[in-house]
């Protein structure tokens, strides 16, 4: 019943000159404040949002949301909400990032990280454009006797004027090739249901859920059909020459993926004081049917049942333990602009999973501090790439691992969130006679601490610390090349007050502060630039 606003405006500075810039704004409208009967409502949020990558390269970005509200008069038998919605997501221009591929999974030279690319900058012709938009209704009502429901209808739609993609490939030691590969009308749609209906019932000092649940989906996917430009050999130490476009690209032949997915299941959820214990089966049938000028009519078809289980036990008033199995289908998404077969879109694939761990929910100082432990083991199908370089089904991968956090106040001035998972990933190459590895991308050892610090004196401001560990990650799954371990470092100061009767908060954050070189994984053999040390100033205002 208050409307509320608040607009946020962001400009960066990196090591290397210019960073980002961002405007965002979001709105909350009531439409008929303390109406005794039927409240309506709407949420509006838009951003304006230029990014400058590591490269120097320039990219813009728009979009804008609206979220409709309407809920039942208070007090009524039978109380809804519905929700509306609608985004557009817009990309006026976007410049390829540059991907550089090594042989043998070592890091391109350090030169590579301070080349200047002109060409990205001042070539109107080598930008993707656009544009994304998702609207729906989502609903849920109680009834009487402790049933509900709850109901989604989504639909998106995404399309792709055009996109480019730029690879660097290392033929040589000290000698690259470098291509471009674009495509135009590329498009995707999706339509998705859901609706669930629950009851609830006591017995005893018993709660009991049961639900009927089923889900909808409908894709449709029209990609590929990209050409590859020859923009001939370049030196990493002397830095990228300009691009000329040569004359009218050629385009092959587009595929086209449909695919239909329908789930039903069936949960039961059972609380005690002591125990909490969720049961369900989930029955899904998946098809997809993909069609190519170059290729016959393809069709998969699968039907899967999805058991899953829960439970935890309290072990007095601070400490419980909890274990689960859970497995499903899930997407694979599409070839890596790496791979020959780029872009196509994957078959899906099965995943399982349990866990089990501790929890401890207590207090330190006075203030709730928790900390969780827990096991987990992962595995499901795996994707790399064969002899052809083509991203195919390789094997299976299984993630096996402890994963834990805290998070709390160490002092009442001094709050802490901390999150470490240690894994052992192995790739099991089933589909030849190649030895286990280590798949492309995979961690050992990753943690992350954040502390945040409010000085009594100085009641309206803090100041923080983040430090962000990673351990030898694997580059290459043939020669087990790893990265060296990686530690980045984090500093940020918060100051509150007011302004022309808004209150106004002003954030400074300096990232990569020690400006490490540092390079991110895309797949096999496949490098992006990190990005350099990195100052950012906030300024938001609500009201």
């Amino acid at each position: 019943d208050q409307r509320e606003w608040n607009i946020g405006m962001e400009m960066e500075q990196s090591a290397r000159g210019r960073g980002d810039r961002a405007t965002d704004v979001n709105l909350l409208l009531p439409l008929n404040p303390g109406s005794e009967g039927l409240r309506y409502g709407v949420s509006v949020a838009g951003s304006l949002y230029q990014e400058i990558t590591p490269a120097r390269e320039a990219s813009f970005y728009r979009s804008a949301a609206v979220v409709g509200r309407i809920r039942s008069a208070q007090g009524a038998a039978a109380p809804f909400e519905i929700l509306p919605f609608y985004s557009l997501d817009q990309t006026p221009y976007e410049t390829p990032h540059p991907y550089w591929q090594t042989t043998d999974g070592r890091l391109p030279p350090s030169s590579v990280l301070h080349l200047a690319y002109p060409a990205a900058l001042h070539a109107p012709w080598l930008r993707s454009s656009g544009n994304a938009r998702t609207y729906g209704i989502i609903a849920h009502q109680q009834l009487a006797a402790d049933w509900q429901w709850r109901a989604s209808l989504i639909r998106s739609h995404a399309k792709q004027r055009h996109t480019y993609d730029q690879v660097i490939t290392q033929t040589a030691p000290s000698v690259w090739q470098r291509n471009l590969i674009a495509e135009q009308g590329n498009e995707r749609d999706s339509r998705s249901a859901e609706l669930r209906l629950g009851k609830r019932w006591l017995t005893g000092d018993s709660t009991h859920w049961l639900h009927l649940i089923w889900r909808g989906r409908q894709a449709q996917y029209r990609y590929g059909g990209e050409a590859d430009i020859d923009a001939g050999p370049v030196s990493a130490d002397s830095g990228l020459p300009a691009l000329s476009q040569s004359g009218p690209f050629l385009y092959s032949e587009k595929s086209r993926d449909s695919v239909q997915q329908s789930s039903q299941g069936l949960a039961y959820a059972w609380q005690h004081t002591q125990w909490t214990v969720n049961l369900g089966l989930m029955r899904t049938r998946y098809e997809k049917q993909t069609r190519s000028a170059l290729q016959p009519e393809h069709r998969i078809e699968e039907q899967q049942n999805q058991p899953y289980w829960n439970i935890s036990r309290k072990l007095g008033d601070a400490f419980s333990v909890y274990a689960g199995q859970t497995q499903g289908v899930e997407e694979s998404g599409v070839a890596p602009v790496s791979a020959s077969n780029r872009f196509e879109v994957l078959p899906p694939i099965r995943t399982r999973q349990h866990d089990l761990g501790v929890r401890w929910q207590g207090s330190l100082h006075g203030q709730p501090f928790n900390a969780v432990l827990g096991y987990f083991d992962v595995s499901k199908p795996y994707y790399g790439y064969n002899a052809a370089q083509a991203f195919a089904l390789t094997g299976t991968v299984r993630h096996r691992g402890l994963e834990g956090s805290i998070a709390g106040n160490l002092h009442p001035q001094l709050n802490m969130v901390m999150a470490a998972v240690w894994q052992d990933a192995t790739l099991n190459r089933t589909q030849s006679n190649a030895a286990d590895a280590r798949p492309a991308g995979s961690i050992p050892l990753e943690w992350r601490s954040y502390l945040d610090y409010h000085p009594q004196q100085l009641a309206d401001t803090s100041f923080d610390l983040a430090l962000q560990y990673s351990g030898p990650q694997t580059t290459s799954e043939t020669t087990g090349t790893r990265l060296p371990k990686k530690v980045l470092v984090q500093l940020g100061a918060r100051y509150q007050f007011r302004m022309l009767d808004m209150q106004a908060q002003l954030r400074l954050q300096v990232s990569n502060l020690f400006n490490r070189d540092n390079w991110n994984v895309d797949s096999e053999n496949s490098f992006q630039q990190g990005k350099p040390r990195t100052w950012r100033l906030v300024l938001t205002l609500s009201q």
